[in-house]
């Protein structure tokens, strides 16, 4: 005699909170895409990425070609994580809350990297800018608002089960 299999729980359908955390999820690979091709045109379309890793240059500093190589080979990771994100965001999948945390503090940490390279590589340049204060302040500000929701709601709970 068999036991017949337990009913499985259906998902609940993304709504309540949910929505305003999926437009950003939508946009998150847009974003990065952007980046991206910011990056790819500013650095290495233009040419300074050969001026700055050249040892005859002024400037010179074997981090360069590190660290601008290292910056586009993050922007990939990160459009990739971003789009495999929105897929599990909206298959309602159970690893979402778990990704969506990784997928953020992989950014964080990404941008105190960057930051700190910025401070080795020119000195002159100020350790906190707009932009750095303004990318960190959203990231830190989303996973504190995020991720407790994500992993303490009933609705969350309730809709990432698939």
């Amino acid at each position: 005699m068999t036991e017949a299999a337990a009913p499985r729980a259906v998902p609940q359908p993304i709504g309540g909170w949910l929505v305003l955390l999926g437009v950003g999820i939508v946009l998150g690979p847009f974003i990065v895409l952007l980046n991206l091709v910011t990056l790819w045109q500013d650095v290495f379309a233009s040419g300074a990425f050969d001026v700055m890793s050249a040892p005859a240059s002024q400037g010179y500093d074997p981090l360069w070609p590190v660290l601008l190589v290292g910056e586009l080979a993050f922007q990939v990771v990160m459009l990739l994580a971003t789009a495999l994100l929105a897929v599990s965001f909206f298959r309602r999948s159970w690893a979402f809350p778990r990704l969506y945390l990784g997928v953020n503090l992989m950014a964080l940490a990404a941008n105190v990297v960057d930051i700190a390279a910025v401070r080795h590589l020119m000195p002159e340049y100020p350790l906190i800018d707009g932009t750095a204060v303004q990318t960190f302040g959203s990231l830190a500000i989303g996973l504190l608002i995020w991720t407790p929701y994500l992993f303490l709601s009933d609705r969350a709970r309730r809709t990432f089960i698939a």
